[in-house]
């Protein structure tokens, strides 16, 4: 599955928390739903599988299920 062009940025603060990343993003609402998407295999970074222990860097392009892309901006 391609990366859409145009995808939106979104600043973090941790990269190092990929749960509060996905909640900070707005990609999923709580940390238990993100929790849950990360341990189904929902979540990938740059189109690769991300476990919970992934650390994002600057300009990756972060999915959270089939459809919902954002592009990782660290500050």
């Amino acid at each position: 599955r391609e990366i859409p062009e145009g995808i939106e940025e979104r600043t973090v603060t941790d990269p190092r928390d990929l749960v509060m990343v996905l909640v900070e993003t707005g990609l999923r609402d709580s940390r238990g739903d993100a929790r849950r998407l990360i341990e189904q295999g929902g979540v990938r970074i740059n189109g690769q599988k991300a476990g919970a222990d992934a650390i994002l860097k600057d300009g990756d392009v972060l999915q959270a299920g089939k459809r919902s892309f954002v592009r990782i901006r660290v500050g």
